[in-house]
């Protein structure tokens, strides 16, 4: 479906699809990318969207954190507990369940800030993820964390 202008136009323009690994194309690409692009773009949005829109981000980030949290768990499961970027990343993932929880708000303004609070959940756990894996996503370069015996 296009839209000849206006902000869905210009919010999906370059959004990458969650799809693309699965079906071949982008290869190697973690999908976690497009979920933090995503949630950028929906934070940095300056208009107010749609109801329906913004309903349809709210599953979209639902279904991101429920991808993210058990990937953050894993990793932080393979890592010392007394480390401090583990503990923050799982501190991450507990605000992410709570905001799971929360349910819809009344109206559009409500919502919308429900599911911004959303958005930021998935881009700070993005961040979690790439911290603990050490994959740099500007251009930094971190070294992989390791499990001390």
């Amino acid at each position: 479906m296009t839209w000849p202008c206006g902000w869905r136009t210009r919010f999906w323009a370059g959004v990458r699809r969650y799809d693309d690994e699965a079906v071949g194309r982008n290869p190697g690409r973690r999908t976690d990318h497009g979920e933090r692009d995503t949630a950028v773009r929906f934070l940095g949005e300056p208009a107010l969207p749609r109801y329906e829109t913004v309903q349809h981000f709210g599953h979209a980030f639902h279904r991101d954190l429920w991808r993210l949290i058990p990937r953050i768990e894993q990793l932080a499961g393979c890592l010392p507990g007394d480390d401090a970027p583990v503990n923050v990343a799982l501190a991450g993932v507990g605000e992410a369940r709570r905001r799971l929880d929360e349910i819809e708000r009344a109206g559009l303004a409500g919502e919308f800030e429900r599911v911004k609070r959303l958005a930021r959940s998935v881009v700070a756990l993005c961040d979690h993820h790439d911290n603990l894996t050490g994959v740099p996503t500007s251009g930094s370069v971190t070294p992989p964390r390791t499990a001390h015996p």
